[in-house]
């Protein structure tokens, strides 16, 4: 979180976009919208945890044509 405070204090973000890999939505909300302008971030998804994630996957997978997902 300090690193993404330090880069919109330098005005980093308005050159690149930051993405962090070990972030959660409640690091965001504290951040605040400012600093968290344009920020990417990663969240884990298993397709095969309950009825909802596979159905999910199933239609996303018919909509990019993945074998993958459909498995």
């Amino acid at each position: 979180m300090n690193a993404v405070k330090q880069a919109s204090e330098f005005q980093i973000t308005a050159k690149q976009t930051i993405a962090s890999l070990a972030m959660l939505i409640n690091d965001v909300k504290a951040l605040g919208l400012k600093d968290a302008q344009g920020l990417r971030i990663t969240e884990s998804f298993y397709w095969d945890l309950d009825d909802r994630t596979r159905a999910w996957s199933a239609r996303y997978g018919a909509k990019m044509n993945s074998v993958q997902c459909l498995q």
